[in-house]
């Protein structure tokens, strides 16, 4: 039996989710004492399967086929713009049409600038926009070189970037923040631990190994697997896997030897990682 699009992540299905994933390899669900001598096997006649994905926006195959927009209520329109709007049209919405008739008749006379594999739709539509206004006698408006590229997929990638983020700032102040007086001299607390930048929080973090997932070796930040547990917990469910987490820090999963064993982790630059949590703003 197999049954789609199951949310799995909440807490109170885990033992649901493990009594079906043991169902499914074996003959028998689970056992169970009819007495104190006597045991009953129950079978596992017709296991489930289930199937899950993030819930939306975060779901991949939801941001593949969807941009969502979100309106607050102060971008209700007012009573002057819906009348403003209505009156549009029912008077003037046979402009796009004249629009449309130029286009198709623009490009039956030109059709070089489709077959120019050069050429992308934005440069053909300025130019069009362009030469529409210009046989018109008008002036060219200003507003046909504002273009705005909007991506559900990246608006979407960089949510979740942001997240991890501000995770990980918090990990790494509220560390610090807790165990920076531990371990500083007595004659050095005053020191406004406000001051302290957060590159010298993440150096004093790792190297104090105050956060679990978080070690200094090398010169190389070490992002151990326990991450993936901190982000679940913390509600990051758009991270599956340590290498989708190691693709956002445009790193790789590799093992590495700690103490003779072998551990896969993320292994990336203090610099670059350092990037990462701070990036340069330009304004």
């Amino acid at each position: 039996m197999l049954i789609n699009e199951v949310q799995l992540n909440d807490d109170k299905q885990k033992q649901l989710v493990e009594m079906l994933k043991h169902a499914v390899p074996n003959q028998t669900a689970r056992g169970r004492l009819m007495s104190s001598s006597v045991a009953e096997h129950i079978s596992a006649l017709s296991p489930c399967i289930l199937t899950s994905n993030d819930a939306p926006p975060q779901d991949p195959a939801f941001q593949r086929r969807i941009i969502p927009v979100f309106y607050s209520k102060d971008d209700t329109p007012s009573q002057e713009e819906r009348e403003q709007f209505n009156t549009l049209l029912q008077t003037e919405l046979d402009t796009l049409g004249i629009l449309g008739d130029f286009t198709a008749m623009y490009i039956l006379e030109n059709q070089d600038i489709i077959l120019d594999n050069k050429r992308n739709w934005i440069e053909i539509s300025k130019l069009i926009l362009t030469e529409f206004f210009k046989s018109a006698g008008k002036e060219v408006p200003d507003w046909i070189q504002y273009f705005v590229e909007e991506s559900g997929v990246q608006d979407a990638a960089l949510e979740q970037e942001q997240s991890v983020r501000g995770f990980i700032i918090g990990a790494i102040n509220e560390a610090f923040s807790r165990n920076y007086r531990t371990f500083i001299p007595r004659d050095d607390v005053y020191d406004e631990i406000s001051d302290k930048t957060i590159e010298y929080r993440l150096d004093f973090c790792c190297k104090k190994e105050l956060i679990p997932f978080l070690r200094i070796r090398s010169g190389c930040v070490l992002i151990f697997h326990d991450i993936m547990h901190e982000l679940k917990h913390h509600r990051i469910n758009s991270i599956i896997h340590l290498t989708q987490l190691a693709r956002m820090f445009q790193s790789e999963v590799k093992p590495v030897k700690i103490n003779n064993e072998s551990h896969r982790l993320i292994s990336i630059p203090f610099a670059k990682f350092l990037e990462f949590i701070s990036p340069a703003i330009s304004l």
